[in-house]
């Protein structure tokens, strides 16, 4: 009997110091959670609220609808045209000293006609040629506006924003001219667009078809008028 009283004894303390134990782990714990809270750097939650507004704020981007394929090509072609008009400049004043060498006034201006010709002739056709060319057009879907980009005699990058209001599309189109975008002349290929509905807006198809019936019959009057009289 006094074995088992002890053994009892023995269990109850071993399992009232394994309860307070638990309550001292619980209770560090929890007040090592708040001290790391309160103690967390102000600078950890500046930067997770700041890489969660942008997505917020973030606006959607622009979409790429055409892409020039002939852009690479009169890309190198231009700069191709621009370096040898570089050559012909620096190289004409030897040419001018050589030529008036060899003949008189008249070589020299055969010399000058000829390598001006190249060197300035070629790039203004090519620019003109080649100016209306446009090699991207990107769509905003939140402005409902388009940008068309075209490239100078420089190659730099020119753009023409424009919706499909300020589209004029002329009855006889001219050279090299598929509409009219705030009344500048582009040339657009309608294969090229990935999605063809923008270049059926741009052209009005989505519109009816105006007969001009109204103009026929004003026309018709004024030739009964001119009859009666």
């Amino acid at each position: 009997m006094f074995a088992l009283r002890t053994l009892r004894q023995l269990h109850s303390s071993g399992c009232n110091s394994i309860r307070l134990n638990q309550r001292f782990i619980a209770t560090n714990f929890q007040t090592f959670n708040q001290t790391l809270i309160c103690a967390a750097p102000q600078h950890l939650l500046v930067r997770q609220n700041s890489t969660s507004s942008p997505a917020s704020s973030q606006t959607p981007p622009t979409n790429q609808i055409y892409f020039g394929t002939l852009t690479p090509k009169i890309r190198a072609v231009k700069i191709f045209s621009l370096t040898t008009s570089i050559a012909g400049l620096s190289a004409q004043p030897v040419l001018i000293e050589r030529a008036s060498e060899l003949g008189g006034t008249s070589i020299v201006i055969l010399v000058c006609s000829f390598v001006g010709f190249f060197t300035f002739i070629t790039p203004l056709v090519l620019h003109f040629i080649t100016k209306k060319y446009v090699t991207e057009i990107t769509y905003d879907p939140v402005k409902d506006e388009y940008t068309a980009t075209t490239l100078s005699i420089f190659l730099r990058k020119k753009e023409t924003k424009f919706k499909v209001q300020d589209v004029h599309v002329p009855e006889v189109a001219g050279m090299f001219t598929t509409f009219l975008a705030k009344n500048r002349p582009l040339f657009v290929d309608a294969e090229l667009f990935s999605d063809p509905s923008h270049y059926v807006k741009m052209m009005g198809y989505d519109k009816p078809i105006d007969f001009h019936l109204g103009k026929v019959e004003s026309v018709d009057t004024k030739i009964g008028d001119d009859r009666n009289k």
